[in-house]
């Protein structure tokens, strides 16, 4: 069986991308074609809505905004008075997500705060329901115990590119990402007071909730 055909089948039979989603995806490829690959999209994105409906989300945070596909695909899912934040310290990527989000009516949603993330997570006062970690490899540990703390009951952290290209099979792992995001993926899987499911989806989407 064509794990790439399977993957294709998925998508297009799951929800599809809005026009304004698309929109970010095809300015990202015209824009940044070496970086276009980062753009979270199709079963994944589809994957988060769905989680967000189910849990009846009203308040995201999302670590690392890129081009801001997956901030909008997310606040779309979202209640007219839901709120999203996003965060990132580049500015120029975030130029494309602030042109299409300001075409689209749940761009009205989105926050974006340019800085870095745990000084945000770190000051803010506020809670959210879902939190989306996709930002640099190095800090996953950081962001994600910062996040716990953030979380709702009954919330959840999505933590992508868990399987980091398959890397984290690697025995003894030299590059800096691959060794944090795998024992991220450890650490979650050992806790007690967590539950938790890694999702080979896309680059690996490990979700995980408080017990």
């Amino acid at each position: 069986m064509d794990a790439k055909l399977i993957n294709e089948y998925c998508t297009n039979t799951s929800e599809s991308e809005s026009k304004h989603c698309e929109k970010i995806r095809l300015l990202a490829k015209e824009r940044f074609p070496d970086w276009a690959m980062m753009v979270s999209g199709g079963l994944e994105n589809a994957t988060l809505k769905f989680l967000l409906k189910l849990i009846g989300a009203k308040n995201v945070l999302e670590v690392g905004t890129f081009v801001g596909y997956s901030a909008l695909s997310m606040a779309e899912a979202l209640p007219e008075d839901g709120s999203l934040v996003t965060l990132d310290i580049n500015d120029e990527f975030v130029s494309v997500a602030k042109e299409v989000w300001a075409e689209s009516e749940d761009g009205k949603k989105i926050e974006l705060v340019l800085g870095q993330a745990l000084d945000y997570m770190t000051k803010t006062s506020r809670s959210f329901d879902m939190i989306f970690i996709d930002a640099d490899k190095v800090n996953y540990i950081n962001y994600f115990e910062k996040g716990l703390e953030l979380l709702n009951k009954g919330g959840i952290i999505a933590v992508d590119n868990a399987l980091w290209g398959g890397s984290v099979l690697e025995d003894n792992p030299t590059e800096e990402s691959t060794k944090t995001i795998k024992k991220l993926n450890k650490l979650i899987s050992d806790r007690e007071d967590l539950q938790s499911v890694l999702l080979p989806v896309r680059d690996g989407l490990h979700l995980v909730m408080k017990r």
